[in-house]
Formats: C-alpha cells, sequence, structure tokens
C-alpha cells in the first residue's frame, strides 16, 4: 500500500487510486486491531470493580460493532473493484 498520495505520483499512479490490494491491507489491519480488541474484552474481567469492567466490555463490544461494519464496507468497495 502506498503510504502517501506524493509517493503515489512519484511512481506515476493517479494519487486518488485504491486498489483491491490496499482494501486488503486495511482489512486485514482491522482484524488485528479486532484481536487487540477482544483481548482487552478478556482482560476487561478480571478488573475487581464491576462499574469499570462492564464499562470497558461494553466498549470493546461498541468497537468490535463498529470494525465489523468497516470490513463489510470494505468487501463492498472491492466487489466495486471487480
Amino acid at each position: 500500500m502506498l503510504a502517501r498520495p506524493s509517493q503515489a505520483t512519484a511512481e506515476g499512479l493517479p494519487k486518488n487510486r485504491i486498489s483491491s490490494a490496499d482494501l486488503l491491507v486495511v482489512d486485514d489491519r482491522l482484524g488485528d486491531i479486532a484481536c487487540l480488541i477482544d483481548a482487552m474484552f478478556l482482560a476487561a474481567g478480571s478488573i475487581e470493580e464491576p462499574r469499570n469492567c462492564n464499562a470497558l466490555q461494553a466498549l470493546s463490544m461498541q468497537a468490535n460493532k463498529d470494525i465489523a461494519s468497516l470490513r463489510d464496507r470494505i468487501e463492498d468497495l472491492r466487489e466495486l473493484l471487480k
């Protein structure tokens, strides 16, 4: 994946072009983030204060929903690129 639009321009590519491979990289990174959030959810179970535990678990559940939505959108965009 190209780091910056100027890098894309320097390599002779249109600076606003997104490839299916770029989207796969984003999807992979979202998967990595989801794994970290799952670990946070599990770690929250060891917090002794129930209110803090519940808040952290609720936050991680919402983050996972948002990531799932982004991953669905990425799949939609990949279909458009075909």
